[in-house]
């Protein structure tokens, strides 16, 4: 998380601790925020049986009822609908950021838990013929990373003018979850042509915060004392709709869906900034804290294309994602206010703006025998993040690419998916000076940013 905390006039960053004794902890701080936020990124979760092993590419194949999600319109071509479909998948995943500041800090987070489920169904009502009615319950977004690093030694490797000790903390937190809860229609004006649309209520909750704390004690018998905490929350209710086509003729697929994008209803929300600073040469006191702030999220307009052709055992998946930019937004708005010791007018921002991206994924599926199949796919998910941003609750810049393979296989009435996805990326922060606006004792400065998943899928279809 950068700081969201600005003046309306450039340069606060440099005026809340504008002493070299008191830069290395909050330099720190907003430079890990690049570490740990991973929402601006559209194709992280797949769902369903067979979409999951196709990572996702199935908008002009007719797989299963996970069409809900992907392309309302096959809803209505699927041979044998199951009733009830879905999917577990436990994740093990890392994030290390290595900053290169002169010191030994690691930050690395690793985590191991249940990763975001599926649950779709066929509605049991045929009072619309043979239109299909489906609903789903699914989580869009979730990240809950947690990074913390404690460290003491000389008050030199803070300030080279000073001699004696420092004890120093660093903490980030992040959590997000977003839940959709859908109700699809799907008929067939013809054998081979699917139409439908998808309306889904969109529950987003995130909240975020990062501390820091230094305190030092100079041969001198000076004293040195510094803390730094930004954090935030809200929950936000929207709106938006999936329409789609799809056409299935002769072993080959086509298909077409477009997403609106949200209409908000409403939400809620806080803010909180401290900064504190007592040094020889610095001494700093900003605080506030406002809530019952309304809240906005808006998502994008997003188009795919996606084609499917069979030739024997063999079927081949392809779909393509465009996703638009969103222009800056105010997620919270709260009122200016002025910094104590400072006398400046001061806000917080929390927005929020999009780039445009532009995913693909391509899947193979080979059937071996009439009840077993073999699946290994490949997917893009880049970032949609907008560098130097500095107000943005996105801030992860990393493109991440995953492969996946895996099998669909039938046990009595029941289809059993197994598999395992991994997934990777990362990038370089230079010109961090730049990036902060503000001087650095160290120097040029740089950071590692690596992120690694391993994922394994179980998916049940009855």
């Amino acid at each position: 998380m950068h700081s969201f905390v600005s003046k309306a006039t450039p340069g606060l960053k440099r005026s809340l601790f504008s002493g070299s004794s008191v830069l290395w902890f909050p330099t720190l701080l907003l430079l890990a925020g690049n570490a740990w936020a991973q929402d601006a990124h559209y194709w992280t979760w797949q769902y369903g049986t067979g979409a999951n092993l196709l990572s996702g590419a199935v908008v002009g194949s007719v797989v299963d009822i996970s069409a809900a999600y992907y392309n309302p319109g096959a809803l209505a071509l699927i041979d044998e609908p199951n009733l009830i479909q879905t999917s577990k998948v436990l994740e093990l995943s890392s994030l290390s950021f290595e900053p290169d500041l002169g010191t030994d800090l690691d930050l690395n987070h690793l985590r191991f838990d249940f990763a975001p489920g599926f649950v779709a169904g066929i509605m049991p009502f045929h009072f619309l013929g043979d239109d299909v009615l489906a609903y789903s319950i699914f989580t869009r977004q979730l990240f809950k990373p947690s990074m913390d690093e404690v460290r003491s030694g000389s008050l030199s490797q803070i300030d080279t003018t000073l001699q004696g000790d420092f004890f120093g903390s660093v903490r980030f937190t992040r959590d997000l979850n977003e839940t959709w809860v859908g109700l699809s229609w799907s008929r067939t004006p013809s054998t081979k042509l699917g139409i439908g649309i998808s309306q889904f209520v969109a529950y987003r909750s995130q909240k975020g915060s990062s501390r820091a704390s230094l305190q030092g004690l100079s041969d001198q018998g000076e004293t040195l004392f510094a803390t730094s905490e930004q954090a935030f929350s809200y929950w936000n209710v929207r709106l938006l709709w999936k329409i789609g086509v799809t056409f299935d003729w002769l072993g080959a697929g086509l298909g077409l869906t477009i997403t609106t994008p949200s209409v908000n209803l409403f939400g809620d929300g806080r803010v909180l900034v401290n900064e504190s600073a007592f040094a020889p040469d610095s001494t700093v006191f900003v605080a506030d804290y406002q809530e019952g702030l309304s809240s906005t999220y808006r998502t994008p307009l997003s188009i795919a294309l996606g084609a499917a052709y069979k030739r024997d055992a063999t079927t081949l998946h392809f779909t393509a994602e465009w996703f638009k930019e969103v222009d800056q937004f105010s997620i919270l708005e709260p009122d200016p206010f002025v910094g104590q010791s400072l006398g400046d007018t001061l806000r917080v921002d929390i927005t929020q703006a999009l780039d445009n991206v532009l995913n693909f994924g391509l899947g193979v599926e080979h059937r071996f025998k009439p009840h077993l199949s073999g699946y290994a796919s490949f997917r893009t998910d880049f970032s949609a993040m907008i560098p130097d941003n500095t107000s943005d609750v996105s801030v992860a810049s990393w493109d991440i690419y995953y492969i996946t393979t895996g099998a669909a296989f039938r046990i009595g009435t029941a289809d059993l998916t197994l598999g395992a996805a991994f997934g990777w990326g990362g990038n370089e922060v230079q010109d961090l000076n730049d990036y902060l606006d503000q001087g650095s004792p160290f120097g040029p400065e740089t950071a590692d940013l690596k992120y690694r998943t391993l994922r394994f899928i179980l998916a049940l279809a009855i």
